[in-house]
Order: structure tokens, then sequence, then C-alpha cells
């Protein structure tokens, strides 16, 4: 008998931080907790559609007292990184500083020859050092994205930076329209003079994550770019949204991820009681898990539904 090859599931296991809750008023403060179990079954990695949109600005010349200029340890940890990746995914780069421009269209993991040696040239396009056009970038990585969204593909920018820049608000605007076209954000800031605010209103506003490199630290590149590569490479579940509808007069205050990482997750009501937070991109066998804060009604005692939750 030919065995069948197993499906991609997501596991569920949830549980209230007590067996009872005793209400002495109106209502009662209350959490559960839920955790994720992606299995990947015998599915094949899901394909990648990638831009890494990097500045090479004046400032990224600079050697921190490694010996080594920080675009340059950039450069080198993408291209240790390319190796996780497989032929059938894409990447394009974009280099901007004073202005912007697109060095590598969208191009697949094929040809790996072109790509690399646009990543060990990308300080040698016409592109002026003299200033940080972040949001110009921004714009060309989306465009560059655009031309290979699909369903079951994973669509995402890598987002490198190590200052201030210009036009902030048209950056908080892409990133949400980045988020309705299904393209997320990893935001990267480099050494400690980038815009934190910025860079972390980017992330939650693209559904993305954000991160930095000690440029003190020699090694940190290859590290941060390892860890990226190793997430999208293990990514299983695309989209992910956790839906919870919930009785009369429960009410859910927030939700919160609380492994891998912390972070409040956004929630949004497309109908009374129904509420649905935005989970993103799972990686296949890594569980994850979240807790939902409730208010709970006073009830006679017995047992009671609180919320119907489904994944």
């Amino acid at each position: 008998m030919t065995p069948t090859s197993s499906q991609p599931k997501i596991h569920i296991e949830r549980m209230m931080h007590r067996s009872s809750i005793m209400v002495p008023g109106d209502t009662a403060a209350s959490y559960a907790l839920v955790k994720l179990i992606p299995a990947g079954g015998d599915s094949k990695p899901l394909a990648l559609n990638l831009a890494i949109v990097l500045d090479v600005s004046g400032s990224m010349y600079e050697e921190d007292g490694t010996g080594v200029s920080r675009l340059r340890r950039i450069q080198q940890a993408a291209l240790s990184a390319l190796q996780r990746l497989n032929p059938h995914d894409n990447l394009a780069i974009i280099a901007f500083a004073h202005n912007a421009q697109v060095v590598l269209p969208s191009t697949p993991l094929s040809e790996k020859a072109a790509i690399e040696d646009v990543i060990q040239r990308v300080d040698m396009f016409e592109v002026d050092p003299g200033g940080t056009a972040m949001d110009e970038g921004m714009r060309n990585g989306i465009t560059e994205l655009e031309k290979n969204v699909a369903p079951g593909k994973l669509s995402q920018m890598i987002l490198l930076t190590d200052g201030e820049t210009s036009g902030e608000q048209a950056c908080r605007q892409l990133a949400k329209e980045a988020a309705q076209k299904k393209i997320r954000f990893n935001v990267i800031g480099v050494g400690t003079e980038w815009n934190q605010s910025l860079i972390k209103d980017l992330a939650k506003l693209a559904e993305g994550d954000w991160g930095y490199i000690d440029v003190n630290d020699a090694g940190a590149a290859d590290r941060v770019f390892a860890q990226e590569f190793a997430a999208l490479a293990a990514a299983g579940f695309l989209n992910v949204e956790m839906h919870l509808r919930v009785k009369k007069d429960v009410k859910i205050k927030r939700v919160r991820m609380v492994v891998p990482e912390i972070k409040e997750l956004a929630l949004t009501e497309p109908e009374e009681r129904h509420l649905v937070a935005q989970l993103g991109t799972l990686e296949r066998d890594k569980p994850t898990r979240y807790i939902i804060d409730l208010s709970l009604p006073k009830r006679p005692d017995g047992k009671f539904s609180i919320t119907d939750i489904e994944v």
C-alpha cells in the first residue's frame, strides 16, 4: 500500500487561565491562552516573492571600527543568505539614497549568478549617495513585488536603512497600501541613528516585523540575514486570521502574540460580536501562542461558552 502524503494543517489548543471564574460585580477580567501548531506535513516550501530595498547613502560606508563598511557587511550577509532560497523563488533589489533605482528587476533564483553579481556591485549603480529617499525605494520595491503576486506565494519586502529619511508620511502610506496588497515588510535598522518610531510604524502598518543590526558587531548582519531568510524558507501558511465569535455580553479587550515574540495584534470587527486578528505568516512546525484578554459578564453558576475560535 502506498502511503498518502499528509496535508498541512494548523492544530489549535486553548485553555482559560482558571477552571472556574468568579464574577463578584457586573463583569470580571480574565484571559484565554491559544496555542497554534502549524504542521507542515509533506508539503513543498512556499514560493517566495522578495525584494531587498537597501540604503546605500554615504553613512553606509562607515566601518564602525570593524575594518569593513556597513554596506559591505550587508552585501556579504545577503550573498550567504541566498543559499537558503529555492530556484523557483524571485528576488528584486532596489538601492536608494538621494534617489532610488531598481538595480535588479524581479528575477528567479535559478539565475543566481546574475543576482550575486548585482549584490556585489550594488554600490556601483547611478544612485547619488547624498540623501535618503526611502519612500522612493519602497515604491519601487512594491512595484517589483506586484509583478509576481499570486495565491500561495509569500510576497515580502526586506527594507534596510541606517538613518533618517525624507517623505516619512509617504512611507507610512506605502506601508498601508502594501498591507492591502498582502505584501509584508521586514524593516531593519542599521546602527543607532535610524528612526525607530518610523521603522516600528512601517512594520506595524504592513503587518510585518522590525529588527536592527548592531554595527559594532562584525557578525550581526550575517546573523540577522540568516534568521530572516531561514524564517522565509520555513513559511507554511500565509495571511492567517483568527476569527473570534463572542457570546452575548462577552467582550474581547485585546489579542497579543506572546511566543515567539510579544506584540499586540490589530483587531477588526466585520460584524457585531465577530472579531478578526491578523496573524500573518506562520512557519511550519513552529508553535505560536496568543493571549486573549476578556471581560466576562455575571452569570448564574454553571458552564458557559465564551467565544468560538476559528483559524
